[in-house]
């Protein structure tokens, strides 16, 4: 269901400009808080680019680039093992400092430059600016 909201609203938006990357860490396979992200995403008037789970950082740094991307979303929940800490290294390392990057779900914590987003409304209010 939340898919074709999020797919349905993507449709319209053509902006490379617009874009937003979304993915779960690697190790992350749940992927609910991601589609809710997407579609909160995709209200802004931003296209989305769904990566889905368990993607390398070195793919999401990647999809920014090729998409020319202003953004990009990670979401991690509260029963995540990896080293989100690592990876947001990593994804860092890979991405000019002026992409923002926030973290999102219950297993999110700040390491760095990333902004760590707690509600929807807080991520509807950073996909829009």
């Amino acid at each position: 269901f939340l898919s074709a909201q999020w797919r349905g609203l993507n449709d319209g938006v053509r902006g490379a400009a617009d874009a937003i990357v979304l993915a779960t860490p690697p190790g992350e396979r749940h992927t609910l808080g991601l589609h809710m992200a997407a579609w909160v995403v995709a209200l802004t008037g931003a296209r989305v680019v769904f990566l889905g789970a368990d993607v390398p950082m070195e793919e999401v740094a990647f999809a920014t680039h090729c998409h020319q991307a202003r953004g990009a979303v990670l979401s991690v929940a509260a029963g995540y093992c990896g080293d989100l800490s690592a990876e947001l290294r990593a994804l860092a390392a890979h991405v000019p400092r002026s992409l923002r990057i926030a973290v999102g779900g219950a297993g999110s914590l700040r390491t760095g430059n990333e902004q760590v987003l707690n509600s929807l409304l807080d991520l509807s209010e950073w996909a829009a600016g």
